[in-house]
């Protein structure tokens, strides 16, 4: 029963501890600002292949804290990023379910380049004192190196959940 379960929430899981990471405080200048933002493409990847374990409620409140534990400024803007990405793809999975690891890289770092710009398009309206766009091109060049060893990994996770048909 309480394996069950787990396994039930190894999505929202996986993206919770992906948010836990990134606002782990590294002694690394800058590294606040550049951090990769790899929940966004866990939360890509679920969205694709087991939408049904990844509700909208857990996905919204893991975007609120990711917002308080990163930047409390833009309150609410990880999670209406999940919200729109999950929906986007959800909606979409039937062209990207089949797909190679390579197309599904490409795929899943094209949809975190169009949260990127709308993230900086919010923070530049909001923003009350100019701002650089260099730690948000940093932080997607560093989230697309590590977003294909981050999907194997989904990969394998989903498969081992699949063997065990909980997913």
């Amino acid at each position: 029963m309480v394996k069950q379960l787990f396994f039930r929430n190894v999505p929202l899981l996986t993206v919770l501890f992906l948010v836990l990471i990134i606002a782990m405080p590294f002694q690394i200048t800058g590294y606040s600002m550049t951090a990769p933002f790899l929940s966004l493409a866990a939360v890509c990847y679920w969205s694709i292949f087991s939408p049904t374990l990844l509700p909208f409620y857990g996905l919204f409140f893991l975007g609120l804290l990711q917002d308080i534990l990163s930047n409390p400024d833009t309150l609410g803007l990880n999670a209406g990023l999940f919200l729109l990405v999950r929906l986007f793809l959800e909606l979409e999975k039937r062209f990207f379910i089949n797909q190679g690891f390579i197309v599904l890289c490409l795929t899943l770092g094209t949809v975190t380049l169009i949260c990127f710009l709308i993230k900086i398009l919010i923070v530049f309206f909001l923003a009350d004192a100019p701002f650089s766009i260099n730690p948000f091109i940093l932080q997607y060049i560093f989230t697309l190196l590590l977003m294909p060893s981050l999907i194997w990994v989904l990969m394998y996770l989903r498969s081992f959940l699949t063997k065990r048909n909980l997913s």
